[in-house]
């Protein structure tokens, strides 16, 4: 089915987006997660004879006859957090090399208004909990732990004693932009299941997150929708957030990001997020950065940064090391700034990237 025919209007959602999948991606999988389609890939640590001058026994795990690590089943999982209007393919230069590096399994999927994970309507009670709207930030958060919970992958309630803590199976955060809101909720939330966090340019402040109040009732409204149509199918992928704007030009680079503009409801859902939008306090928020920072953290940061500034990725690393020096965690608390590159390292300088989060998971040690 081509992605410019519109679909057969008895053709569910989901069993369109199905489709799309099985015959564009045979390495994607789909799991309902609180009555939501969600979109993921799981990726595997390759034999170490597959793959030329492949990084064997980073952090000295021993491999099976397979050639796959022996304990990968225990090892952390790690957890990737697209930034807005990303998608689960903004990962894909990393997590193979990742997974191999580390003998880790990695975990990419798709939030909610974005790539092909399913969009419902928007709930029709009135002042339902924020966790129970899926398009609000706390929405997105019960999203990400319930499908940690339903692939079964780690424990999210609790462990019962010291002998439960010893063997929990933990998570690697790594998030983009603003989807280090979304891993910061998660670790909030469920610190017993978090290894580390990896924030790549991230988007934290509440001034970063979204529009301000005043805008998301705006571009929320029935004619700031179709302003949003107009603005995202007219210059997504958006050239402000790369070093190089001529990064865009690529067809590669354009289907990814422009392919889920012609999914069912995508401009809808964008106006729903916008609408639900209310920003979560991290940064501005001393003992909210006080449990954020007992974790081990890595921030990358693009030295060309035009979104969120270098500058300013700095002076929020600056906050985190004060708050860690507090409470004895100081050495925790790594950055990194990534040359030639602007607000998605990830995307335009992958390599760079995959080097600085082996370096820091290689130290904190997995």
């Amino acid at each position: 089915m081509s992605l410019l025919s519109p679909p057969d209007e008895e053709v569910t959602q989901r069993e369109l987006l199905r489709s799309i999948i099985t015959s564009r991606d045979h390495d994607g999988r789909f799991q309902v997660v609180n009555d939501i389609q969600v979109y993921y890939k799981l990726t595997y640590p390759s034999p170490p004879d597959s793959v030329p001058n492949h990084p064997v026994g980073l952090c000295g795990h021993v491999r099976a006859a397979d050639g796959t690590p022996d304990d990968v089943d225990q090892r952390p999982v790690i957890m990737f957090f697209h930034q807005l209007l990303g998608n689960v393919y903004v990962w894909s230069k990393l997590a193979q090399a990742i997974s191999d590096a580390t003998g880790c399994m990695t975990l990419a999927y798709d939030r909610l208004g974005f790539g092909f994970t399913e969009r419902p309507e928007p709930p029709a009670i009135p002042n339902l909990a924020p966790e129970k709207n899926p398009y609000t930030m706390e929405g997105g958060i019960q999203l990400a732990a319930g499908l940690l919970r339903e692939l079964n992958l780690v424990q999210m309630d609790p462990p019962d004693d010291e002998k439960g803590k010893r063997q929990q199976r933990k998570v690697i955060l790594v998030s983009a932009s603003a989807g280090g809101v979304v891993a910061s909720g998660l670790a909030l939330q469920y610190p017993h299941v978090v290894h580390s966090l990896i924030y790549v340019c991230p988007a934290i402040r509440r001034s970063e997150q979204g529009p301000p109040p005043i805008a998301c009732s705006i571009l929320g409204s029935a004619p700031g929708r179709l302003f949003l149509h107009w603005a995202l199918y007219k210059y997504v992928p958006f050239s402000l957030l790369f070093n190089d704007p001529r990064y865009t030009e690529s067809s590669e680079v354009r289907d990814r990001y422009r392919i889920p503009l012609k999914l069912p409801r995508f401009y809808e859902s964008i106006g729903d997020l916008t609408w639900y939008f209310r920003p979560l306090e991290i940064i501005e928020n001393p003992s909210v950065m006080r449990r954020i920072v007992q974790f081990p953290m890595l921030t990358i940061a693009g030295v060309n940064d035009k979104y969120s500034s270098e500058r300013n990725q700095w002076e929020m690393f600056g906050h985190w090391k004060q708050v860690a020096r507090e409470i004895g965690s100081e050495a925790h608390v790594q950055y990194r700034l990534i040359n030639d590159c602007g607000h998605l390292p990830h995307d335009e300088q992958p390599e760079d990237v995959f080097v600085a989060m082996v370096d820091f998971l290689n130290r904190t040690g997995i």
